[in-house]
């Protein structure tokens, strides 16, 4: 999938720095609180920087579209296994999760990082909210991890015509599942890398 410069990930903003008091007035009131000020009438020197000079760094995000509680509770367990640092959010349905996308593109929402996507949705397929996703304003150049229990040839290559970075058969093995952390791991880390 080519993404050009338009499919750019939100970005938090930090408060403008004139929403912080100045230096000289935090010195005087913590000087004032304890008392330790032995020249008032000049400005101390700050040796911290302030918050807008290191702003804290943006947690990716991930949507896991998933209607199965079981398969949503073994998506947790792998990224928890797997040290994943992101922040997860869950729809359970096809139309909520065009729903999203479509407040994303209103600037009511973020667009995902990571979009873990089950085929077998109930009020609208994986593949139409795929399509939908690929045709978002903000969000097209979301990376799809196919999360599904299906092993058809046919969805495979339905999915793979609309670049997903990869496709996940649900196993039925609890160990063989946990393998999806690594992957989600190693996604984020690409997408962090452009």
């Amino acid at each position: 999938m080519i993404c050009l410069s338009d499919c750019t990930a939100q970005m938090s903003i930090p408060a403008p720095a004139s929403a912080w008091p100045s230096v000289t007035e935090s010195w005087n009131t913590i000087t004032v609180a304890f008392g330790s000020n032995p020249n008032p009438e000049q400005d101390q020197p700050s040796t911290s920087s302030s918050p807008s000079d290191n702003p804290a760094p943006r947690r990716p995000q991930i949507l896991v579209i998933e209607d199965n509680k079981a398969d949503v509770f073994l998506i947790r367990k792998a990224i928890a296994a797997a040290k994943v640092d992101a922040d997860l959010n869950f729809l359970q349905d096809g139309r909520a999760a065009t729903d999203f996308f479509d407040a994303a593109d209103n600037e009511k929402a973020a667009c995902p990082d990571l979009v873990l996507l089950d085929l077998n949705l109930p009020k609208k397929s994986g593949d139409d909210v795929l399509k939908h996703l690929r045709n978002s304003k903000k969000c097209r150049c979301a990376l799809v991890l196919v999360v599904t229990s299906s092993d058809s040839q046919r969805d495979r290559e339905a999915v793979a015509a609309l670049s997903v970075a990869g496709y996940f058969r649900k196993p039925s093995e609890y160990a063989d599942f946990m393998k999806l952390g690594p992957i989600v791991k190693a996604l984020l880390e690409r997408s962090g890398d452009d």
